[in-house]
């Protein structure tokens, strides 16, 4: 009986400590956390800078858009293994093209092993990339914060009116054109003879000399 017990007991006690025992490498359930003050390996995941894990081409603080972008990260120490995270309001959706699988099909699409794997960020928020490593005496992790700014959707303005039918009803200077009056070119009627200065009424003829006398 008291051997049954105690491997019932031990059984119970490597159930209870399988998170603190795994490896950053291991965590593939999103759930169970490697960031600092966590527990991996029995230990304490301790703040380091020693190697950072970043967007590449995007300095850490900075603000960008949604995309998809390559991992850049320093170099991991020899012996050393690690695993890199997005998390904050942006990693809503967020997705590594190698995400951290074990060979029980448990996975986690916000976690990867691999520098190599590209992030698809869609949504906006705040964006935290973490790297935690380890060997086997101690644990570390360093974070590179970025701001997913939202990006609006294109304006769909209403197009100009043509220059032809303006709002307010005149032509356009560039589709009419003021009639320029012609120099006038009238004649007078055919029929009508010119005018001309009325001759004074001619004298009358002259009386019969019988008559003057």
């Amino acid at each position: 009986r008291f051997l049954p017990a105690m491997m019932n007991l031990w059984a119970l006690l490597l159930l209870s400590a399988g998170a603190a025992m795994a490896h950053p490498n291991q965590m593939a359930t999103c759930d169970r956390s490697i960031s600092v003050g966590s527990t991996l390996m029995f230990k304490t995941v301790q703040s380091s800078t020693a190697v950072t894990a970043s967007l590449a081409g995007n300095a850490c603080g900075s603000t960008i858009n949604p995309g998809t972008f390559n991992i850049q990260v320093s170099s991991v120490p020899s012996g050393f293994e690690y695993a890199i995270e997005i998390a904050g309001a942006a990693s809503s959706g967020a997705t590594f093209s190698s995400p951290l699988s074990l060979q029980n099909g448990v996975s986690c699409a916000k976690r990867t092993i691999s520098s190599s794997s590209t992030l698809q960020i869609p949504s906006a928020g705040d964006a935290t990339i973490r790297i935690t490593w380890s060997d086997s005496n101690v644990v570390y992790s360093s974070t590179c914060a970025y701001t997913v700014q939202s990006v609006a959707s294109p304006s769909t303005t209403s197009a100009s009116p043509s220059p032809s039918t303006t709002s307010n009803g005149a032509a356009s200077p560039s589709s009419t054109s003021s009639a320029t009056p012609s120099p006038s070119t009238t004649s007078p009627p055919a029929n009508i003879a010119p005018s001309s200065t009325p001759k004074s009424a001619a004298p009358s003829a002259a009386r019969p000399a019988s008559l003057l006398l």
